[in-house]
């Protein structure tokens, strides 16, 4: 299987999927609509690491652009599509949240504790000292253990069999990335 590491591009990279997607609306909205997910993508995301509802220890986390674009494509199907056809929206929808769920990589407790530490420290982010101390968990985690942790949610392999870092380090300091 041929590994690629993800990247955050352009809208226009993402121009001909939207013309692909709005195939059942007037070619003369198309460009409307796309300029309207361009202005959602500019709001943030609410969540973007989940608890798994049947699985112990178990996490998703999704990049916050992938939120923000999900959430903007399903404002346009629900306000555009119904008005035409309202039962043309739900395999759009359901199209979606599959894509969705491609772009999410599993993670456990430990893991998930890390990224939540990083977020609350953002921008600044923080050392490895400062995020060993700063775990919430009820069992604390040696500095060994939290830098292999780390070291985890680099290249991490989404759903989609695509590599993306979920963390980011600079000067020995520590950021989650779009997370």
């Amino acid at each position: 299987m041929d590994l690629e590491i993800a990247r955050v591009g352009e809208i226009a990279d993402l121009t001909p999927l939207f013309v692909e997607q709005l195939g059942g609306i007037d070619p003369a909205l198309h460009g409307a609509v796309i300029e309207s997910l361009r202005e959602s993508l500019e709001q943030p995301a609410a969540r973007s690491i989940d608890k798994s509802l049947n699985e112990a220890n178990t996490y998703y986390v999704v990049h916050s652009s992938d939120l923000q674009l999900l959430k903007a494509a399903v404002g346009i199907a629900v306000g555009v599509l119904p008005s035409a056809n309202p039962l043309g929206a739900l395999p759009t929808l359901v199209g979606l949240l599959y894509r969705y769920r491609k772009h999410r990589a599993r993670i456990d407790g430990e893991q998930a504790a890390v990224l939540l530490c990083l977020r609350a420290a953002r921008p600044k982010g923080c050392t490895l000292g400062e995020l060993t101390r700063a775990l919430p968990l009820e069992k604390p985690l040696s500095e060994a253990r939290v830098l292999e942790v780390l070291g985890s949610l680099r290249a991490m392999l989404l759903e989609n069999g695509k590599r993306s870092d979920f963390v980011a380090e600079s000067g020995g300091i520590w950021t989650a990335s779009d997370v």
